[in-house]
C-alpha cells in the first residue's frame, strides 16, 4: 500500500521513497505534468523497488556504520590530542569514506532501475523517461564528467546516460 503526493520540488529529486510503516511516493509536479503516463509508472516502479529492495532500512545501517567509523577515527585524535592527526583524519574520512557510501548508494540506486525494468509494460518507456529529463531539465549528457574518476567516487545516482545503457542491455537480454 502506497501514498502518492504531488509536490512542487523535492530537494532537486523528481520522486522518493518515503516512509516505513506507511509508504509515500512524492512525485514532482513538473514530471506529472511533462511525462507521458507509461513514463511516470517507470519513476513510481523505481520508487516501488526502493521499498521492495528494503533500501529504506538498509541506508541507516549504511549510515551508521559510516558515523561508527567517523567516531572511531575522531576518538583515536582525541587520544593523540594532535592538532595535525585531526585535520588529516578529517580529510581521510571525507576521501576514503565518502566513496564508500555514494557507491553503496549507485548500488541501490541500480537494483531499484532493476526492479523497474522488470516490471514496466516495455523499457523503452524507461529510457524515454531519461531522454526527456534530459530535454525538459537541460541535464547535459557529458562525457568528459563520465570519466572522471571523481564523479564515480562522489556521485550518489550513477548518470543519466549511465542508466539509459543499463536499461537498453536490459532490453537485449529480455
Amino acid at each position: 500500500d502506497v501514498t502518492f503526493m504531488e509536490i512542487n520540488n523535492f530537494f532537486g529529486y523528481r520522486a522518493a521513497a518515503l516512509g516505513y510503516m506507511k509508504k509515500v511516493i512524492p512525485i514532482e509536479k513538473d514530471i506529472l505534468k511533462k511525462h507521458p503516463i507509461e513514463e511516470i509508472k517507470t519513476a513510481i516502479a523505481h520508487e516501488i523497488g526502493h521499498h521492495k529492495n528494503l533500501d529504506l532500512y538498509l541506508w541507516p545501517i549504511a549510515v551508521a556504520c559510516y558515523l561508527i567509523l567517523n567516531i572511531i577515527f575522531v576518538n583515536y585524535i582525541i587520544k593523540n590530542n594532535n592538532v595535525v592527526t585531526f585535520i588529516i583524519t578529517i580529510i581521510s574520512i571525507n576521501i576514503l569514506f565518502t566513496p564508500l557510501i555514494m557507491t553503496f548508494s549507485r548500488w541501490r540506486e541500480k537494483q531499484a532501475d532493476l526492479y523497474c525494468l522488470k516490471y514496466i509494460e516495455n523499457p523503452l518507456y524507461r529510457i524515454n523517461y531519461f531522454k526527456r529529463i534530459i530535454r525538459d531539465k537541460r541535464e547535459a549528457l557529458d562525457e568528459s564528467k563520465e570519466s572522471l574518476f571523481l564523479f564515480h567516487l562522489y556521485e550518489s545516482h550513477d548518470s543519466l546516460k549511465a542508466r539509459i545503457s543499463y536499461a537498453r542491455e536490459y532490453m537485449k537480454k529480455k
